[in-house]
């Protein structure tokens, strides 16, 4: 009986067990290089999806300030520290003239909170909860003011710098296609742009090249008969 079962168990297969005991080995060798490199790629696509995100969110930041009620809001906040939900209503009718419900305020308020500009102090001690008492105060003062200051500087006089040139310069190609006795009209829009643009508060905004189309349109001028 022992020999019949003998008969019917398969030979070991040495070649099998050392193929196996091969690719164990190997497998063992590279496990920390694979593990290093799962880490690696997981990181880098982790740190690829925050850079992304963090772009999205600064152009969505930035147009918190694309409305010009809640600029007026942070100046309010500017120069009186903090001030409630009714109060700043109030406050924002009787000094530029915007009389706004408090619900249509609370989104404004909502916006400016989500992007970190104000923060949100809600009546803890009130009996009952009271929207129109919730105080709003700056968050970061210093740096909301930085904010302001870099948009209506640096980045409003360099927009409205391209703005008055644009204009000008429609202007300017549009009068070289006119005949001279047309243009008496456009002269004087033209030379009004052309100040605008020589002036201070522009022309250290504009790019070499446009500072010498504006000094060869000067010299147009002077050549368009009267």
């Amino acid at each position: 009986m022992l020999d019949g079962v003998k008969k019917n168990v398969r030979p070991r297969c040495f070649g099998c067990h050392a193929g196996f005991y091969v690719r164990l080995f190997v497998y063992s060798f590279l496990r920390p290089t694979l593990n290093l490199s799962y880490s690696s790629n997981y990181l880098e696509s982790v740190s690829k999806l925050t850079v992304s995100k963090l772009e999205v969110d600064f152009w969505k930041l930035l147009r918190v300030f694309g409305t010009k009620v809640r600029v007026d809001i942070v100046r309010l906040l500017l120069q009186f520290e903090m001030a409630s939900l009714s109060d700043i209503a109030k406050k924002l009718e009787d000094k530029y003239s915007r009389k706004m419900s408090l619900p249509g305020l609370l989104k404004h308020m909502k916006e400016l909170e989500d992007a970190g500009i104000v923060q949100r102090e809600s009546g803890a001690f009130l009996p009952t909860p009271d929207a129109r008492k919730t105080i709003y105060l700056l968050e970061g003062r210093e740096r909301v003011e930085k904010i302001l200051q870099q948009l209506e500087g640096n980045i409003g006089n360099l927009l409205l710098a391209g703005a008055i040139f644009s204009e000008t310069a429609k202007l300017a190609r549009k009068l070289q296609g006119m005949r001279p006795k047309l243009v008496k009209e456009e002269r004087k829009n033209l030379e009004s742009l052309l100040a605008k643009c020589e002036s201070e508060e522009v022309y250290g905004y504009l790019t070499d090249d446009e500072k010498k189309k504006v000094k060869l349109w000067r010299m147009m001028t002077t050549f368009i008969e009267e």
